[in-house]
């Protein structure tokens, strides 16, 4: 965190030891909060515990493939096919510890030193450090049977079988029932069964005492998804400028998920976000017709003109049924140019996690507006919002902000409509060498998506007289003593749209060298536009050109894959650029209020040694490139879903054929 104009590490005022203030007669705080020591004494001071050493930045995991697939005639013309597929996957990662608060020790109770009763306002378990085990298995299963008419159309018609199901454990969980009757220092000190929690300072706590309010929480969930299909494709007519052919099909799909809570999860006795069990299912019914129409060929500036035309119809039991197409036209100038462009639209319902995945509760790195607002303009909506919501003038933010997540069973389907044009040009002058062009726009509406706490936020103070919809106690909450948002809400929701405008190009070149063949790929991506309106009547937000929680909007991003390769040998290089981009939320002139362009080179060598036996190594992030610092991360000080976070590291693979 920047102070004094440094990166300085910071942390939680949660402390191992435990912080809190001696009460008087009356039960109130006297003096200034103190922290307390393992010796039994107590101090004053601000220390801050770096929670972060509790994290991964990379999740690890251990998996497990098996793939298999097969075929067999029936007839000459009729194939029996099979594909089957299992994954499982294991992640042990570790947490931090859980914090307690709010809990009274008396004078009289042998685990307070002092002769005043204490408040302990916070105190992290760092006896007790949390781990969660993630286990999924998943697997999918495809039979059918294809073949061809004596008209050589081809047919096919397949049973599809999808399942993943996981369970999700978090050790060492606080169980607030237990935990009361081990603070309720009346009751325990008289009942043999139940001990009495020893709080004060670090490493106070005894197994005993741990194993009676903590518990190892489980979830159990998945989801399944069956479908039957039938396709067709053929050929139709003869015309002048070339053979029609269309295809068609049907699908029936059934999709289900659910999740299973912990008990003590569902009952509301774990220290965490009550959650119901969760058991959500839809089917859809679909047919779709495509055909493929020349029209124009061997003519002055036209040596091909096609159009490819689709239309499909979707029916769930859930939202209802929509009708989507696509128009294309496919147009060949000459030998060297063509233009292409293509009209669509398109329909999402929600799925079964968007729609059934029910609400988990973490604590999420977000910004508070209101910290340090008396530093603001006093002309300012935000100084005026944060004046009137009673924040402490001396307020500064500390931590990160307790955030409900996940889905939502009101959202409804998404619509968008998508435009693209471009040119593929076959650079005649430059033996090998292709370039693409290509230009789209889509525009969605009802979007599903998060608006993450830092957005809401900025959103309700930005606003005259805090009127905007997002300062419901719905959406937030503030401690009144403290000024600390302890509850924030960012669940699914459907935005008003999403405005995305951009160019892609790719360029390919091939050329032979002596005994070498050598092959370039340079892809390049601007983003022009993202432009998105949380609902209806929203300030619309531009994200091109930005950075924070959701993810990475950089305007330039590209791609270079070079390789060399003769009978035996293959070197492979590949330059990722990652562009500039401002941080959506951090105040201008702060330490990472912006990060520069990252370019990443990572590089391959593969020997062949015969027809069975092949060797690869490789290096990534051969030049150890660190990720940037910006104020609005997703966690470990940067963006998590852009940066590479492991720096360099090597592998090694074996391929053997039998």
């Amino acid at each position: 965190t920047e102070d004094n104009g440094e990166l300085v590490c910071g942390g939680s005022s949660a402390l191992p030891g435990g912080r809190g203030h001696f009460l008087d007669e009356n039960g109130k705080p006297i003096g200034e909060e103190v922290q307390l020591l393992p010796d039994g004494s107590t101090s004053y001071g601000g220390e801050r515990d770096n929670y972060y050493q509790y994290f991964n930045a990379v999740q690890p995991n251990e998996r497990i493939n098996l793939f298999a697939y097969g075929e067999y005639d029936v007839t000459d013309s009729t194939q029996f096919f099979t594909e089957a597929m299992y994954t499982h996957r294991t992640s042990q990662l570790p947490a931090t510890p859980q914090t307690v608060s709010g809990i009274i020790i008396p004078a009289w109770h042998e685990s307070n030193p002092t002769d005043q009763d204490f408040m302990l306002n916070s105190r992290r378990l760092a006896e007790a450090p949390r781990e969660f085990n993630i286990r999924a298995d998943t697997w999918r299963l495809v039979s059918g049977f294809k073949g061809e008419f004596d008209n050589s159309w081809q047919w096919d018609v397949a049973v599809n079988y999808g399942s993943n199901r996981g369970s999700y454990e978090v050790t060492n969980v606080i169980n607030n029932a237990r935990l009361a009757e081990a603070t309720d220092y009346s009751l325990c000190s008289s009942d043999p069964n139940i001990p009495c929690a020893d709080l004060w300072g670090e490493n106070s706590l005894t197994p005993e005492m741990l194993d009676y309010f903590l518990f190892d929480m489980k979830d159990n969930g998945g989801n399944e998804q069956f479908s039957v299909t039938a396709n067709v494709t053929g050929d139709l007519w003869e015309l002048p400028a070339g053979t029609m052919s269309f295809a068609s099909g049907v699908e029936h799909r059934k999709e289900k998920g659910w999740n299973d809570p912990d008990p003590l999860k569902i009952s509301g006795d774990a220290n965490t976000a009550q959650q119901d069990p969760i058991n959500g299912n839809y089917s859809a019914d679909e047919i779709y017709v495509e055909a493929f129409v020349p029209l124009l060929s061997d003519l002055p500036f036209a040596k091909q003109v096609d159009l490819t035309a689709a239309l499909r119809y979707s029916h769930f039991d859930t939202f209802g049924g929509d009708t989507n197409y696509k128009l294309g036209l496919q147009w060949a100038i000459n030998d060297e140019l063509s233009i292409r462009a293509t009209q669509s639209t398109a329909f999402r319902v929600p799925n079964i996690p968007e729609l059934f995945g029910g609400t988990d509760q973490g604590y999420m790195n977000t910004t508070d507006p209101c910290s340090e607002w008396a530093q603001l303009d006093p002309n300012s909506n935000r100084y005026a919002n944060c004046m009137a919501a009673g924040v402490p003038t001396d307020y500064v933010q500390e931590g990160t902000i307790l955030t409900d997540r996940g889905g939502n069973a009101d959202l409804k389907p998404e619509e968008a409509e998508t435009f693209t044009a471009g040119l593929v040009w076959n650079v005649g002058f430059v033996e090998g060498l292709n370039v693409t062009l290509d230009y789209y726009q889509i525009h969605i509406e009802n979007a599903i998506n998060s608006v993450n706490g830092s957005s809401k936020l900025a959103a309700c103070y930005d606003s005259n007289g805090m009127s905007h919809p997002f300062c419901s106690d719905e959406h937030f909450t503030r401690d009144p003593m403290t000024g600390e948002i302890d509850y924030l809400q960012t669940q699914l929701g459907n935005a008003a749209n999403e405005k995305v405008s951009g160019v892609d190009m790719a360029l390919f070149y091939e050329k032979d060298l002596g005994r070498f063949t050598t092959n370039t790929t340079w892809e390049v991506s601007y983003l022009d536009q993202y432009d998105i309106q949380t609902y209806a009547g929203a300030p619309v937000e531009s994200r091109a050109g930005t950075i924070g929680y959701d993810g990475s909007y950089t305007k330039w991003r590209s791609n270079l894959y070079f390789d060399v390769s003769d009978a035996k040998w293959r070197y492979s290089y590949n330059i990722q650029y990652i562009g500039a981009a401002d941080d959506q939320y951090a105040n201008q002139g702060d330490i990472g209020d912006s990060v520069d362009a990252v370019t990443y080179h990572n590089l391959q060598v593969r020997y062949q040694f015969n027809d069975a036996v092949a060797l690869t190594g490789g290096v990534d992030n051969l030049f150890d490139k660190a990720a940037p610092y910006h104020q609005s991360y997703t966690d470990g000080n940067t963006n998590t879903m852009t940066y590479d976070l492991m720096g360099r590291r090597y592998y090694i693979a074996v391929k053997w054929s039998l």
